[in-house]
């Protein structure tokens, strides 16, 4: 049994709704402020860390939303909305994560709030409100720190999409030099086949990339995954492999898009080499 005090209604409301989310057993008393009663739960091995978890995530997405937003248009200038709820949102994953890594998601900010949450009770109660008041100057520093990093964040994802832009349009303006290439997941580079089966050396790919401006969007000759393909300039991509998720695999999907297809390796055409 855990025991958690909360003191203003529309906090104890939202606390309810993720109890009732996450099937909790629990009871409420409404006597000069909200006592919760939450009984152990087979599927949760450590009840107060995940209350601990689930109020943490309370304090960043109602109590101290506003104040993050804040942060950001008051300490770090800006000044649009849009630009202001994109770093809120940042901000957010970082702690909180996605419905499916909440409850594994850790870096050393999230691991100092939950501290606050999981170690801050008074008589075997767990008193939300006097846990956020204690923490409260320490909570301005946390929270700059944290939206500084989701600027960062911010800032290499609008260069990483101003890079596809430069990649797209590179292709978009050259023209095709052959039909098909056939790329092999490896753990550090591809593997690339011509349509006869041939397998291009590193070599013979150096070759082919010196002969063209990589320059101009930035590439270096000695990159090996994504500059063969600009070189070599495919109307088609098949890359086989075991995990579609795989980070380079990502990111050639996201950059060629409808030119690309990934399949099993089981379907790969070619004797490997």
């Amino acid at each position: 049994m855990l025991n958690v005090y909360l003191e203003k209604e529309q906090d104890a409301k939202l606390f309810s709704k993720k109890l009732s989310y996450y099937e909790f057993d629990w009871h409420l008393e409404h006597k000069g402020g909200f006592y919760f009663e939450i009984k152990e739960q087979f599927s949760f091995q450590k009840l107060d860390n995940t209350i601990a978890l689930l109020l943490m995530e309370l304090w960043m997405t109602h109590t101290k939303k506003e104040h993050i937003s804040e942060i950001i248009r008051y300490n770090y200038y800006y000044q649009n909305d849009e630009e202001i709820d994109h770093i809120l949102e940042i901000a957010m994953e970082m702690i909180l994560g996605d419905e499916l890594s909440f409850f594994t998601t850790s870096n050393e900010i999230k691991e100092t709030i939950f501290e606050w949450f999981s170690q801050y009770t008074i008589d075997g109660v767990l008193d939300y409100e006097a846990c956020v008041q204690a923490n409260q100057l320490a909570a301005d520093t946390i929270l700059l720190e944290l939206v500084g990093r989701a600027i960062d964040e911010w800032k290499q994802e609008e260069e990483y999409q101003y890079f596809v832009h430069a990649i797209r349009e590179y292709v978009a303006n050259s023209s095709s030099k052959c039909e098909n290439v056939y790329m092999v997941q490896r753990k550090k580079k591809f593997l690339f086949y011509r349509e006869d089966g041939h397998l291009y050396t590193t070599k013979e790919l150096k070759m082919l990339i010196k002969q063209e401006p990589m320059y101009i969007v930035g590439l270096d000759e000695n990159e090996l995954n994504l500059t063969p393909l600009l070189a070599l300039m495919p109307k088609f991509i098949y890359i086989y492999g075991d995990d579609p998720l795989e980070s380079k695999t990502v990111s050639l999907l996201n950059i060629f898009e409808e030119q690309v297809t990934f399949k099993p390796l089981s379907d790969f055409p070619f004797a490997l080499v």
